[in-house]
């Protein structure tokens, strides 16, 4: 009896042990301090998460593959913030407050700032493939901030004590760190690497002081460069996206005379292409698409509009064709068509490309291209 007792005491020991040690390394493995242990997330962020996409299909397998969080190294990423307080000069809080509130402001020496290169002043079709993938960064952030729900440094332990202002927002990954780093990509794929350098080392410390004020764990910076990176590698090699890239490399980049429209800094029309079709009238052909203005302001009087034609569906222009078309006002939704003879016999390619030669400025550039659609001409 003394016996069996024993035994069945030691097998609920053993088990009791066993669900011990499994709760003991599940904590290890994946609890971390929550945001919301702590404080209410910022309702903006939930709505900026759930904002839809400019470029979806390329942010969708981003957001569907997130980097877990290291929770097991967080104690010794503390102890590190916490060597970091001995360098937070007033002089260096100073700093990170003017480019916290707009990474633009990051000086890079010798009088200049990151907005000299990516800015809307001098560089605008530069700094419209900021304003596209950025909007579609911070959408990523959210949603991976709220997914991930991590507290701020300040909140794990209070030794950071950091006074600067922190947004009312988890931490994990860190907003500012993909907002500087996209810049970078960006910056680094239109410019020599030697130029390129000053930049990234300028953009680099700038992500550091974030971790040295108490904002910022190194997780939380590395993950938002890694969404950056992510992110600009998929556009930067998206077979469309190159078009408009090679555009922006000859008009800004190819060391003549950068591009400035003269309607700069005014409140301007974004004009997009939709809907192309091709109807045929005896051998003559009409080119048809559709033209809409979702901007703030009124086109020009008038603009030109190039019909182009792909006769060996090889992606080589054959025939390219320029006319003037009229103002197309905001929110507008108008037709634009254009008759033409075709005696190529096969099968070939049109669309339609709307301010080509970028003759004013507008909100995006991106959407000036319309789709190609194939049509035969008989024998």
């Amino acid at each position: 009896m003394i016996k069996s007792l024993f035994f069945i005491i030691l097998v609920l020991i053993l088990i009791g042990g066993g669900v011990g040690l499994y709760f003991y390394q599940s904590k290890v493995d994946l609890h971390y301090p929550m945001y919301t242990n702590f404080a209410e997330i910022d309702q903006l962020l939930y709505d900026k998460s759930q904002e839809p996409f400019l470029l979806p299909v390329l942010a969708s397998d981003i957001i569907s593959n997130p980097t877990p969080y290291p929770a097991p190294e967080l104690e010794d990423e503390i102890e590190r913030l916490v060597e970091l307080v001995s360098q937070r000069s007033d002089a260096l809080v100073a700093v990170h407050n003017e480019e916290y509130k707009n990474i633009m402001s990051i000086d890079l020496g010798n009088g200049e700032k990151l907005s000299d290169y990516i800015g809307s002043e001098k560089y605008p079709l530069t700094n419209e493939i900021y304003r596209l993938l950025s909007s579609d960064i911070d959408i990523i952030v959210a949603s991976e901030k709220i997914f991930f729900n991590v507290a701020r440094p300040k909140q794990i332990n209070l030794r950071v004590n950091t006074s600067v202002e922190t947004p009312a927002t988890p931490s994990y990954p860190s907003l500012f760190a993909a907002q500087a780093s996209l810049a970078g990509e960006i910056l680094a794929y239109f410019m020599k690497p030697e130029d390129y350098s000053v930049i990234a080392k300028a953009i680099e410390e700038a992500i550091v002081r974030k971790q040295i004020v108490g904002v910022s764990t190194k997780f939380d910076t590395d993950y938002g460069s890694e969404i950056a990176k992510q992110y600009s590698d998929v556009v930067f090699n998206h077979e469309r996206g190159k078009e408009f890239l090679n555009l922006v490399r000859e008009k800004e980049w190819s060391g003549g005379t950068s591009w400035q429209p003269v309607n700069n800094g005014r409140t301007l029309s974004n004009l997009k292409l939709s809907n192309p079709i091709i109807i045929q009238e005896d051998k003559k052909r009409i080119f048809k698409s559709n033209i809409e203005n979702n901007g703030k302001a009124r086109t020009p009087e008038r603009f030109t509009v190039t019909l182009e034609v792909d006769r060996y569906n090889d992606g080589v222009i054959d025939k390219e064709i320029e006319f003037v078309y009229g103002t197309v006002l905001p929110g507008e939704i108008k037709e634009l068509a254009y008759i033409l003879s075709i005696d190529w016999p096969g099968t070939h390619s049109f669309r339609f490309v709307v301010n080509k030669n970028l003759d004013f400025l507008e909100e995006y550039h991106y959407d000036n291209y319309g789709e190609w659609v194939e049509f035969k001409v008989g024998e």
